[in-house]
Formats: C-alpha cells, sequence, structure tokens
C-alpha cells in the first residue's frame, strides 16, 4: 500500500503519528462549530517547515526548490483530504448546500 502522506515520514515517527491519530480520534466536533484542527511539531520540525516554505516564496534560485515544493504540497494535500473527509463524514451533502446544487431559484 503505498504511504498516502510521504511528508509525514519526514516530520513524525511512526509512534508519534499514531499519537496523534489516537488524539485526533478524541477531538469532539459538532455541526454548529465545525472542527477543531490541531498540528503538534517539535522545533526542528518547524524549523524545516519554515524553511522549505521560504524556499517556495523566494525568488532566489535553490537547487532543492522542487523538493521544497512537493514537502509543502504533499502537506497541503494531506491536509485538505483530511477536511474533505471530515465534511463528509460529518456533514453529508455540504456541496450541495454550499454550492446551491438542487435548489430552486
Amino acid at each position: 500500500m503505498e504511504d498516502e502522506r510521504p511528508w509525514m515520514n519526514k516530520i513524525f515517527s511512526k509512534k508519534e503519528q499514531m499519537e496523534i491519530s489516537d488524539a485526533a480520534e478524541q477531538i469532539i466536533r459538532d455541526d454548529d462549530n465545525g472542527a477543531m484542527f490541531t498540528i503538534t511539531m517539535s522545533n526542528n520540525q518547524c524549523m524545516d517547515f519554515v524553511h522549505h516554505w521560504h524556499i517556495t516564496r523566494d525568488d532566489i534560485p535553490v537547487l532543492d526548490a522542487y523538493e521544497s515544493l512537493a514537502f509543502i504540497e504533499d502537506f497541503l494535500y494531506s491536509f485538505m483530504d483530511f477536511i474533505e473527509k471530515h465534511l463528509e463524514e460529518e456533514a453529508p451533502g455540504w456541496q450541495e448546500r454550499y454550492y446551491g446544487i438542487g435548489e430552486e431559484n
């Protein structure tokens, strides 16, 4: 099975990923208040993330710019996928309501 979140393996150990997953399962959500997302990173992990972020934002050519773009993109893709799955589970039909699909004018 292909790893769905390769960026996580660069940031967290397997044990940390399991702890984060267990903690995320315990978050209480409701439709009125939405969802709460918590990101926990060590200082070194924050430095790595900021390093890659600035490489993607600077106009200075850097040899590892592609790697940095992939790092940030993987993180954002996984985060957006998580949000979409949350909406599908907690607010079924959200797209129809949000975009007004099926509503009479």
